[in-house]
Order: C-alpha cells, then sequence, then structure tokens
C-alpha cells in the first residue's frame, strides 16, 4: 500500500500512521488489493482558492477529495484512489471548535476523505437517519485511537 504525502505547510506528519489509518479503512471496506492514496497538505491560501474553483465556495475547507479520473467501481485493479488535500491550519480550527485533539481532527478528515474516495457521499442514509459516511467514519476512528499522525 502506498500512501504519498506531500506537504507544502510547516507541518511535521507521521507516514506510518497515515498508512496504518488508510490500511484500516481500505480492510474494513473489502478492498481486495492494496490501492495507494495521495495527502497534499496545503495552506488557507490555496486550500480555499480550489474550494472555489471545484465547489464554487469561496472559503477554505478542511479536506477536498479528487478521485482519478479513471476509476471504475469496483476499484479491486486499481493502483489508486486519489488524493486527499488538507489543510492542517482548518483542521486545527476545527478541532478546538468540537473539543478533540487536532490528531483526532485529522484522523477524521482522513477517513472521511477517503471514504469519499471509495464512494461514499452524503445521501446514503441508515434508518432514515444518520448517513453511512459518518457511521463509517466513526467507527474507523475508533480503531484508530492509538494511531499518531501529527509528529
Amino acid at each position: 500500500m502506498k500512501v504519498n504525502i506531500n506537504n507544502l505547510t510547516f507541518g511535521a506528519f507521521n507516514e506510518t500512521g497515515f498508512r496504518s489509518l488508510f490500511k484500516k479503512v481500505i480492510t474494513g471496506e473489502n478492498i481486495e488489493n492494496d490501492p495507494g492514496i495521495t495527502i497534499t497538505f496545503v495552506g488557507l491560501t490555496r486550500i480555499r482558492k480550489l474550494n472555489c474553483q471545484y465547489r464554487k465556495k469561496d472559503n477554505p475547507t478542511d479536506v477536498l477529495s479528487f478521485g482519478e479520473p479513471d476509476i471504475s467501481w469496483p476499484i479491486n485493479n486499481k493502483s489508486s484512489i486519489g488524493e486527499l488535500i488538507i489543510c492542517p491550519r482548518v483542521v486545527e480550527k476545527n478541532a478546538k471548535r468540537y473539543g478533540v485533539t487536532r490528531d483526532e481532527e485529522l484522523k477524521r478528515v482522513v477517513i472521511h476523505g477517503a471514504l469519499h474516495l471509495l464512494g461514499y457521499d452524503h445521501k446514503k442514509c441508515i434508518n432514515d437517519s444518520q448517513e453511512e459516511i459518518y457511521i463509517r467514519q466513526e467507527k474507523y476512528l475508533k480503531s484508530a485511537s492509538r494511531l499518531r499522525l501529527i509528529k
């Protein structure tokens, strides 16, 4: 399993932690091969421009998910599921807002973004209440409590 990290910020990240976290999601979703993922960390200006360009929202966001253009489902024969663009400053702000650690919030956005790349969206609900993506996200987050992503 290949996890490529492009760090365009001043933060220090634990690549082994990202690999372990991504493996938990891939294994939990019964993906047969070990597809890779690219995670790019950017600043506020860049994430805001990308969010505006691709989502028409003129504000910074925590994570954007970009699937590989040639992926068809199921992805079992693909070598990469795509790229996550993450803004650590927004993740940190959200962590403070939600009363969690930066590490926990970073795990949450990585899991959430990976689930989007695997085909989950915000329309699928269980029992007409909770969205399936959030149920799965929190399940993987609990199983990753000991992992550290931030050095």
